[in-house]
């Protein structure tokens, strides 16, 4: 291990006492350098999580392949090891000897994934630019508390959003392998979108991505996704957006037809909340061929009264005390109704297999 000197630009104490820098250097120039302080239950030495084999794995395959990026700086820390000459002009001089250590307080996985590259191809990845924020003077337990800041307190970004943002990417830039799934969730997003815009059971129901769900019944995400099982059958059958969306539209109206009441007042009952919707989409991949065969359309609500009324005025429900609930009863919200029990994902699987046998 060889002295490095490092440019680097001063910004604002972190602690009194405590500078923060920021910098870049190759890889090769600084893994050396490079300690994890892992917890230590018995101890209480350290700080940061186990690293995740997976994950690093993952992340390795994907940079090799240039589908993923590394836009953000790593957190490290001398902790004492290393020194700091300030100098008048633009930059500062960060020193390294054969004592010094940087203390990874946040970037382990992606610093183990370029490690792992520059093994398999040194002569890009040694070379491959680190550009970091280090912490100079720290204790342990303040890059701690400086690790617990960064995981503790960032907020995930909410699902139907995250959604929302991987389905407007171009289809150049998903992997091959994921365009089946990424197609499926981009059409997704696209019908309950459309649902919510015009049909009329639908508008002010769902909450699109970034918008709040309070007053809304079904999320975008969630109703996108369950409709994934359609989606797939529709791909077999040559059947596009636009019919989609016009069948759940038929379909949606249809189920008003025998319910009413569900749809008067939709905030006390849970047909159109994410245990119906699931359960009901994925109850149409049986009645659409039953249609089909019998020679109906599909885009008219007429073709699935029979079916529905069946299903969802046939079907009663037992109550934990004793009384039974069927129709519209059924799908009222909280101990009123019988809907609620199968919220669930086993549940719903099973509410499901009840409906599906009243079809035959």
């Amino acid at each position: 291990m060889t002295d490095l000197k490092l440019d680097v630009f001063t910004s604002q104490a972190l602690f009194e006492g405590v500078q923060s820098v920021t910098g870049v250097g190759t890889f090769s120039q600084l893994e050396s350098f490079f300690v994890v302080p892992i917890r230590d239950p018995v101890t209480h030495e350290g700080y940061q999580r186990q690293p995740s084999r997976n994950r690093i794995r993952k992340l390795a395959r994907s940079l090799s392949l240039g589908e993923a990026h590394l836009p953000l700086s790593v957190l490290l820390s001398t902790r004492g090891t290393g020194s700091l000459e300030m100098r008048n002009g633009s930059t500062d001089v960060l020193r390294l000897d054969n004592n010094s250590k940087l203390f990874v307080v946040d970037g382990q996985h992606r610093l183990q994934a370029i490690a792992q590259l520059s093994k398999d191809e040194p002569e890009h990845w040694s070379n491959f630019k680190i550009s970091f924020v280090c912490i100079v003077g720290a204790s342990e337990s303040q890059e701690a508390r400086l690790f617990l800041e960064i995981n503790q307190k960032s907020q995930r970004l909410k699902v139907d959003l995250a959604a929302s943002l991987l389905a407007d990417r171009p289809i150049s830039e998903i992997p091959f392998a994921e365009r089946v799934s990424h197609d499926r969730m981009m059409n997704g997003q696209i019908v309950a979108e459309r649902l919510s815009g015009e049909s009329p059971l639908w508008i002010g129901r769902i909450a699109l991505a970034g918008t709040p769900l309070k007053g809304k019944t079904i999320g975008n995400f969630a109703m996108g996704d369950s409709l994934q099982n359609w989606l797939k059958y529709a791909e077999t059958h040559d059947i596009d957006l636009d019919t989609t969306y016009l069948i759940l539209n038929a379909y949606w109206t249809a189920i008003s037809q025998v319910l009413p009441e569900c749809f008067t007042k939709p905030e006390k009952f849970g047909i159109q909340q994410q245990t119906g919707v699931r359960v009901l989409h994925n109850l149409l991949l049986d009645i659409a061929p039953l249609i089909v065969s019998a020679k109906k359309n599909l885009k008219s609500a007429t073709s699935y009264r029979t079916y529905l009324e069946r299903v969802l005025l046939g079907f009663e429900f037992q109550r934990p005390d004793g009384s039974v609930v069927s129709g519209s009863e059924f799908w009222l919200r909280g101990a009123l109704g019988g809907a609620g029990t199968f919220s669930s994902g086993a549940g719903q699987s099973n509410l499901l297999a009840q409906f599906k046998r009243r079809l035959t």
